[in-house]
């Protein structure tokens, strides 16, 4: 039973790297195309708004990131970065909403899978450490503020049983920081 266990998570596991891996080529693909130029292009005016909260949307998911992170690339060549990192900031909070309450169990799951394998003793001492308690917040923030997956932030939020109005709070300022920092530099490329 356990084996099967075992073989069904690295299955997972395998499969969930696969997708970011394509997710991260079709980003890559897409940036460099016409064809997103001319789909975002049909979005002018008050268009972006909804183009701008669908990559919101994606920007909170693993998967869908470099997607996400290319369409508000390519919409800060047109549009407001603080409009962009807005609109995006609230797209993010209703995608990282979902995560956290669908698939909450699933990334605990993941996240203890890796520890327990995971061969370094002195990382999961400093894993379960109170220091670290305290800054998980913090550390969560961040990682929801930067392009890397949201779901590590939110396995940390979920970790401490954060109640979900504080988490709603955290989950759009930060990632609407994450989105501005994002729109700031296309706009300066």
């Amino acid at each position: 039973m356990v084996v099967e266990a075992k073989a069904i998570r690295r299955k997972k596991l395998f499969r969930d790297g696969t997708v970011i891996s394509v997710s991260v080529l079709a980003a890559v693909i897409l940036y460099q195309s016409n064809f997103l130029i001319e789909f975002l292009n049909s979005f002018s005016g008050i268009y972006f708004v909804m183009g701008a909260f669908l990559a919101g949307i994606l920007f909170a998911s693993t998967f869908t990131v470099a997607v996400a992170s290319s369409v508000f690339l390519l919409l800060t060549k047109t549009h407001n970065a603080f409009a962009i990192a807005l609109i995006g900031g609230l797209g993010a909070l209703a995608g990282d909403t979902l995560i956290f309450k669908f698939l909450r169990d699933d990334l605990i799951a993941d996240f203890e899978y890796l520890e327990k394998h995971f061969p370094n003793k002195l990382a999961k001492r400093i894993i379960h450490s109170k220091l670290i308690f305290w800054f998980l917040p913090i550390i969560a923030a961040l990682v929801i503020a930067s392009p890397f997956p949201d779901e590590v932030g939110l396995l940390l939020l979920a970790s401490i049983k954060l109640k979900y109005h504080h988490f709603s709070i955290l989950s759009f300022t930060f990632n609407t920081i994450g989105i501005l920092i994002l729109s700031i530099v296309g706009k300066a490329i």
